[in-house]
């Protein structure tokens, strides 16, 4: 198992796992990235205004979108 396969399963755990557990193993995950990773994701999103928000601010626009 690669590390990509190791993340995949760390966030989205099993098909038999019920859905609210990996959404917050997914949180979970987004909430132990560095900001500069935050910021990466929301570009990879296409997001917009991200760069001039605090962890928290941008954390809960990722969660939402």
């Amino acid at each position: 198992m690669n590390i990509f396969e190791k993340i995949k399963l760390f966030c989205f755990g099993s098909d038999q796992e019920p859905e609210a557990t990996r959404d917050s193993k997914v949180v979970d995950y987004l909430g132990s990235l560095k900001l500069a990773d935050l910021k990466a994701q929301a570009k990879a999103r296409g997001l917009k205004g991200y760069s001039r928000l605090k962890k928290a601010d941008l954390l809960a626009l990722l969660r939402e979108k």
